[in-house]
C-alpha cells in the first residue's frame, strides 16, 4: 500500500499549498491513501470550517490530529504523540510511505519520522506562489532582521519560486530530487474541484479578505487592520448597493470583528470561512487591506482584485509604488478613498484569466510520476 503522510504547519497556507497537489497525485493513482496531520487545534478547526478544503481532504484521504484533540492535559497528549510517532514509523516498514513536511519534522520527537524513512521525506515550500523577498525587506523596516533557519530533515525538495531561502542549503541534495513545480492552486484538478462547488447568484457581491486587525508590518506604522476595515466598509456600503462577504483569517480577532460589524448595523454584511477561491467565484470584486497571499486565489477565479492599503512612504519606495504581489492585483490603491469609490463604480463584471504553466510542467509531472510509480 502506498501512503502519503502530510505534516501541516500551524497555518492554513501549508494546507492550501499541498491539498491541490494531493488531488493531482490521487487522480493519477487513486489507490494512494493521504493522511493530513495537524498539530494545532485552531488549525484543525479552521480547516474543517473551510468547506472546500475539508471536502478536498476527504476526497483523497483524511485529516488526523497529533495527540488527542479532546484532551487539554499536556501529559496525556504527549503520550498520544509517542503512540502516533511509533505507529507512523512502524507503517513505514510495512508500506510504501512518503512524508511531506514544511518544517514539522525538523524538531524532536517528530524528527524520528524522518530518521526512519529518510529517502522518502520531502521538504516543501509552504507558499505555492513562491517566496517574495520584498516582504522580508518590509519586515526589516519594522523589526530586526529575521534570521533564515536552515532545514535539514529531508532528502527531496519541492519549491515554487527562485527566492525561496532554503535554495541556499540544497548543496547535498541530488539535483534530480529537487523539483521546481507549478503553483499548486493553478492545477486543473484543484480548479475543477473548486468550480464544482460554485454558487450561482445574480447579486453584486464584494469579498473582503481579512487579516490581523491590530498593528502589523503589512500596514503602516500608525495604522491598524481594524481602521482600514472600517474605512473600506464605510466606502463600499455608502457608495454601492453591493452586499459584502468578510473572509476572516486564522489570526483575525473574531470578537473585535463582531464589535466592528455591530457599529454598521446592516444586513448587507455576512461572514464566511470558506476558501477564498470558492468565494471569489461568486464575488466580482475582492478587496484586501494588506498584501494577502489569498489575493492570487481571487485573481485566478476572475474576481477583480483591489488592494486598498495605507503603506508608509518607505514601503511604497521599496515596492516601487505598487503592491508587493502586484502580479495578482488589478487595482492598487494606497490611502485614497476617492480612488476606491471610483474604482468600485467602474468595475462591471468578472474577468477571464490566461494561465501558462508550460515552464514548470515537466518537473511537476516528474514529481507526480515519482510518487505514483
Amino acid at each position: 500500500m502506498k501512503i502519503i503522510n502530510i505534516y501541516l504547519d500551524n497555518k492554513l497556507m501549508s494546507c492550501d499549498t499541498i491539498t491541490p497537489l494531493a488531488l493531482e497525485i490521487v487522480k493519477k493513482r487513486p489507490s494512494i491513501r493521504v493522511n493530513f496531520y495537524v498539530f494545532d487545534k485552531n488549525t484543525f478547526l479552521n480547516i474543517t470550517r473551510s468547506k472546500i478544503l475539508n471536502d478536498a481532504i476527504f476526497e483523497v484521504g483524511k485529516i488526523k490530529y497529533f495527540g488527542w484533540i479532546y484532551s487539554s492535559n499536556k501529559y496525556l497528549r504527549k503520550i498520544f504523540y509517542i503512540f502516533n510517532i511509533l505507529e507512523i514509523i512502524l507503517k513505514s516498514y510495512f508500506h510504501d510511505v512518503y512524508s511531506f513536511h514544511f518544517k514539522a519534522l525538523e524538531v524532536f520527537p517528530y524528527s524520528l519520522i524522518y530518521f526512519f524513512n529518510k529517502k522518502k521525506t520531502f521538504l516543501i515550500e509552504n507558499n505555492c506562489w513562491g517566496h517574495f523577498s520584498v516582504m522580508d525587506k518590509i519586515f526589516e523596516i519594522f523589526f530586526q532582521k529575521k534570521s533564515i533557519r536552515k532545514f535539514k530533515k529531508y532528502k527531496n525538495a519541492v519549491y515554487f519560486g527562485d527566492e525561496w531561502p532554503q535554495l541556499n542549503y540544497l548543496k547535498n541534495i541530488n539535483k534530480q530530487d529537487i523539483y521546481k513545480i507549478s503553483p499548486t492552486r493553478l492545477m486543473k484538478t484543484w480548479i475543477n474541484f473548486a468550480n464544482k462547488q460554485k454558487s450561482v447568484t445574480k447579486e453584486k457581491r464584494v469579498l473582503i479578505i481579512l487579516g490581523y486587525l491590530g498593528k502589523h508590518y503589512v500596514y503602516s506604522k500608525t495604522t491598524t487592520g481594524a481602521e482600514l476595515l472600517k474605512k473600506t466598509l464605510d466606502i463600499v456600503l455608502k457608495n454601492t448597493n453591493y452586499t459584502v462577504t468578510l473572509k476572516p483569517h486564522i489570526i483575525t480577532d473574531n470578537k473585535q470583528l463582531i464589535d466592528i460589524l455591530e457599529k454598521f448595523n446592516t444586513n448587507r454584511i455576512s461572514i464566511s470561512y470558506n476558501h477564498v477561491y470558492h468565494l471569489a467565484l461568486s464575488h466580482f470584486i475582492t478587496i484586501s487591506n494588506y498584501a494577502s497571499l489569498a489575493m492570487p486565489d481571487a485573481w485566478i477565479a476572475g474576481s477583480n482584485v483591489i488592494e486598498y492599503n495605507k503603506y508608509d512612504k518607505e514601503i511604497m519606495l521599496l515596492c516601487k509604488n505598487k503592491s508587493p504581489y502586484y502580479m495578482y492585483v488589478d487595482h492598487f490603491i494606497n490611502n485614497n478613498p476617492l480612488m476606491l469609490k471610483t474604482c468600485l463604480k467602474s468595475i462591471k463584471k468578472i474577468k477571464t484569466r490566461k494561465i501558462d504553466l508550460f515552464k514548470t510542467k515537466k518537473r511537476t509531472d516528474d514529481l507526480i510520476t515519482k510518487i505514483c510509480s
